[in-house]
């Protein structure tokens, strides 16, 4: 984590042509009063809301009358107490937003054994409609740098749906024997499923609530929840599933991964290493098989902004269901502080191959018309009785049918 001077946050707008490939406008919307490294966007009706880490130095200094204490945000700055935990903005429009309160305070994380400089860092915002609350993951530490070296994910969520209500910190993220999932990470993935399965599911990680994204070198793991108390790992045969893709097995570490659920499928954005030369966007239809968007290299630049050393850091982000739109929110290290702002919807820069699939057609059986059942006119059975016997003495008018007797289905006369 860097201080707010090392920091600049932009919020762009990357728009795709049909076929996949990216243009990048030269130009983007400034956003005024917002700080901070890791940025969360929830659009509710008409109004926008940040949640971030990081105020600036005059709130930073006004927070204690308020009976909160921010933290300092780590690097050589040690006065520079401006992470006092979950921090709202809200704003009128997408452009120019104002501090609004720490909705979730560094105090209230209760299980880094009391530490007077705990805080978090890498943070994710989302909102359940179905619960109608919001839900969160950061990471927390013991300082940043932290001292145990530790960066362990956390869960927390509100209490009401209003977010200048309270907030409880539910906990470090522990797997079904009550163990950390994850000592470091920077994963800022974090899904809430509102049409999860009303049972744990094993098989697809997808159809459970709670869905958050953990790099571990070179691989991506998917965690999984139903209740945000107990999670697991996404395995197949007992083995740990790694999702990143073998092509990129060249690429460092894929840190401050941030990825969302759309109409259209998962997006995520990934910075390649520390410090970050590259960006990865990318697409995945399941969650699980993921694909390149776009490729941001070391020069390249994104909506101005440099891809290199001190340049681009970072990338969250955030999408707005009911309008379709996607917004990366973008990180950069430099002397500017200013913020920018743009959206694209998730439909334009969803892969074509995805959009125009048609479902497969499926072959109706074709069923074989039945006539009605109709009863069998009743035949009688030809009688069985003996030929009678003729007497030559009596005139008979001609012989019985039989059908033992062939030769007397004639009629003939007796004389």
């Amino acid at each position: 984590m860097k201080s707010i001077k090392q920091n600049t946050l932009f919020i762009l707008l990357i728009s795709f042509s049909i076929n996949g490939h990216t243009q990048i406008p030269n130009k983007s919307q400034e956003v005024r009063g917002l700080y901070g490294s890791y940025v969360s966007l929830v659009k509710k009706g008409n109004q926008f809301q940040y949640f971030s880490e990081q105020v600036d130095k005059r709130v930073g200094k006004s927070l204690p009358r308020y009976g909160v204490r921010a933290t300092r945000c780590g690097g050589k700055i040690k006065k520079d107490n401006t992470c006092p935990g979950i921090t709202l903005y809200t704003g009128g429009n997408a452009q120019s937003v104002r501090f609004s309160k720490v909705v979730g305070p560094n105090k209230q994380i209760d299980d880094l054994n009391g530490h007077p400089e705990r805080l978090l860092t890498r943070l994710a915002v989302r909102f359940s409609k179905k619960d109608n609350r919001y839900y969160a993951i950061s990471y927390v530490s013991k300082s940043y740098s932290p001292i145990d070296g530790k960066v362990i994910p956390a869960l927390w969520r509100s209490r009401t749906s209003n977010p200048n209500g309270k907030w409880e910190y539910v906990g470090k993220l522990k797997d079904e024997r009550g163990r950390e999932i994850a000592r470091k990470g920077s994963g800022m993935t974090f899904i809430v499923n509102d049409n999860y399965s009303s049972r744990r599911d094993d098989i697809n990680p997808m159809n459970n609530k709670f869905i958050h994204y953990l790099e571990d070198g070179k691989k991506l793991f998917i965690a999984y929840s139903q209740d945000g108390l107990e999670w697991r790992y996404y395995r197949k045969n007992g083995k740990l599933v790694n999702v990143r893709p073998s092509r990129y097995s060249s690429d460092p570490s894929w840190i401050f991964n941030s990825g969302v659920k759309t109409k259209h499928g998962y997006f995520m954005f990934v910075s390649l290493g520390w410090y970050p030369l590259a960006h990865r966007m990318l697409y995945s239809k399941d969650g699980i098989n993921w694909e390149q968007i776009k490729y941001f290299g070391n020069g390249s630049r994104v909506a101005g902004v440099r891809v290199g050393y001190n340049y681009l850091k970072n990338a969250s982000l955030s999408y707005d269901n009911s309008s379709d739109r996607l917004y990366l929110i973008m990180t950069t290290s430099g002397t500017k502080h200013t913020k920018r702002v743009a959206s694209m919807t998730a439909k334009s820069i969803t892969p074509a191959k995805y959009l125009n699939a048609k479902a497969p057609k499926v072959k109706k059986p074709v069923v074989k018309a039945v006539p009605p059942k109709t009863k069998a006119p009743k035949v009688k059975k030809p009688s069985q009785k003996s030929p009678p016997v003729l007497n030559p003495r009596v005139k008979t008018p001609w012989a019985r049918t039989n059908p033992r007797y062939p030769y007397l289905n004639t009629r003939f006369s007796i004389r």
